[in-house]
């Protein structure tokens, strides 16, 4: 059978053979080759330098190890490049009377999965190696690794016995047989697998194909139906140039001209009277907006102590634009360093909460009429923000509590940011 992987991987991986084992470097023809040497196989992995793969011990013929039941974990089995160690028994012949049994690495090679050399599909006994060299068995055949000196002595037959072999019959083996019916038989799956995607192939194109065609018969459809379309805008156009062509000395067109002129002057005076009319509405947003303030400064909201708002009025005008721009939102650490300070100004800090969502809720609600990201429901020192959450500082020092504050408060300051971002138009002062 021909070897039939396009890419080889340690998965494929089923024995590995190694030729010719010895301790002793042939080349210099020093000492004596022996003859049963216990040996073992390491497969370590080329980039980690870490071992993933040792063999039992094989004693054999040291002219034929092979290694098999190789398991290879499943991390490593699309590798196609490792390092084979072949580890050998030193004996004891050859060791010291005080020293113990020792082992040592006779060959270590560098192997690429996708560089090997195919040799058959069976091994044969007739390849001679170089020593310690592995020939590795994939799922479709025998490989050695590139570059090494691979020799076949196969037995010379001589010219009578050349002779008689003419005579004699072939046979056929029944292996033979066995391996004839498995290559037919993978050869039928091939061309069936080939005629089964052939068929696939000329479905999807005839398919596609006949797609195509609709699409086009579409666009040709609606190509006539534009080309009719313009063609009955032609004879519309055509129908009022005679009319235009009729018009005796152009009044007609100058009465057209004139109601122009007249429409555009109606749309100038409508547009000045709703320009005024927006004008005096900001204007007043902004008087009720100086009264509201006017009324709250009677509180201690703008108390540079204890109020929330941190702005300094003069006595005899109040400039808006400044308001606008020191209007803060309330800041957590703000509430405890005033709580730390005074233990006892819980009631305090609430009643300057309720002032502070009373005041956002009469100019948002009242003077401008805009709704808020978060509903404000005024309850006194007991403001619900959001329709569920209490927007005054816990007496009990529960965690629960605590995170319902807090959650409040942000809630209180988007509103804050909303009413901020309304007031950043007004850009006059105004003077009471």
């Amino acid at each position: 059978m021909p070897q039939y992987l396009l890419k080889r991987h340690l998965r494929h991986l089923k024995s590995i053979s190694v030729n010719n084992i010895s301790l002793i470097d042939e080349s210099k023809k020093i000492g004596s080759r022996v003859g049963f040497i216990p040996c073992f196989i390491v497969l370590e992995d080329t980039r980690s330098r870490k071992p993933f793969y040792v063999s039992e011990l094989e004693t054999g013929s040291l002219s034929s190890l092979h290694f098999t039941e190789l398991v290879i974990p499943k991390e490593f089995e699309l590798c196609t490049l490792f390092e084979i160690k072949i580890a050998a028994k030193i004996p004891s012949f050859l060791l010291r009377h005080d020293e113990d049994e020792l082992w040592c690495f006779v060959a270590m090679h560098t192997v690429n999965l996708d560089e090997l050399t195919y040799i058959g599909n069976q091994r044969d006994d007739h390849i001679t190696m170089e020593q310690n060299l592995p020939m590795i068995e994939m799922i479709d055949g025998w490989y050695a690794l590139p570059n090494k000196n691979i020799r076949y002595t196969g037995l010379q037959i001589s010219p009578v016995a050349n002779m008689n072999n003419k005579n004699r019959k072939r046979m056929c083996p029944f292996n033979s047989l066995v391996k004839l019916s498995k290559l037919t038989q993978y050869t039928g799956d091939m061309v069936e697998e080939k005629q089964i995607s052939t068929n696939k192939i000329e479905r999807l194109i005839k398919s596609t194909h006949n797609i195509g065609t609709g699409i086009l018969d579409t666009y040709q459809e609606n190509i006539k139906m534009i080309e009719s379309r313009c063609e009955i805008k032609r004879q519309k156009l055509k129908r009022l140039k005679d009319q235009l062509s009729e018009l005796d000395d152009g009044n007609e067109l100058n009465d057209v001209d004139s109601n122009i002129e007249t429409y555009r002057d109606e749309y100038a005076n409508i547009y000045s009277k709703l320009s005024n009319a927006k004008e005096a509405i900001e204007k007043l947003q902004k008087k009720k907006l100086i009264q509201l303030i006017n009324v709250f400064k009677n509180t201690f909201l703008f108390d540079k102590d204890v109020g929330l708002i941190s702005f300094q009025f003069d006595d005899d005008e109040i400039e808006v634009e400044e308001f606008c721009k020191n209007l803060e939102r309330v800041s957590i650490e703000q509430i405890y360093d005033r709580y730390n300070e005074y233990p006892k100004s819980v009631k305090i800090i609430n009643a300057m909460l309720g002032f502070y969502s009373l005041f956002i809720v009469i100019y948002s609600y009242r003077i401008i009429q805009r709704k808020l990201p978060f509903d404000i429901v005024f309850q006194g020192s007991e403001t619900i923000v959001g329709r569920k959450y209490r927007l005054s500082f816990p007496e009990s020092r529960s965690t629960k509590s605590k995170e319902e504050f807090h959650i409040a408060l942000r809630a209180f300051n988007e509103n804050i940011m909303q009413f901020t971002q309304y007031l950043g138009h007004i850009t006059q002062s105004f003077t009471i």
